[in-house]
């Protein structure tokens, strides 16, 4: 396999997990769970998302459930949010661990 055919099989595979990430932003989304939608290893899948995205996994997840976090709090007509739209209730949602990292 090519460079380029390699650049590209990778670059379909990690806009798979973006998506799948993007739809299950309140499930699973480890590491393992990941790798796994890639078809690859997790030591593998870990290394490869971060240098493509240029955050670690963990990170890559915690960004995308807050930019639709904030999205759902700014934005009253969005059907696929919940009522009642709240920062504690983001919490809980998305899994963030806000009041524990704030205490």
């Amino acid at each position: 396999m090519t460079d380029l055919t390699s650049n590209a099989a990778y670059t379909k595979r990690f806009n798979t997990v973006l998506t799948y990430i993007e739809a299950n932003l309140e499930g699973d989304l480890s590491v393992t769970t990941l790798s796994r939608v890639a078809n690859f290893s997790a030591f593998h899948f870990h290394r490869q998302l971060t240098a493509f995205v240029g955050v670690s996994v963990a990170r890559s997840v915690q960004l995308m459930r807050l930019r639709s976090a904030a999205h759902c709090l700014s934005s009253p007509g969005i059907t696929r949010c919940w009522k009642p739209r709240s920062v504690q209730v983001m919490n809980g949602h998305f899994q963030f661990n806000l009041y524990k990292s704030i205490n």
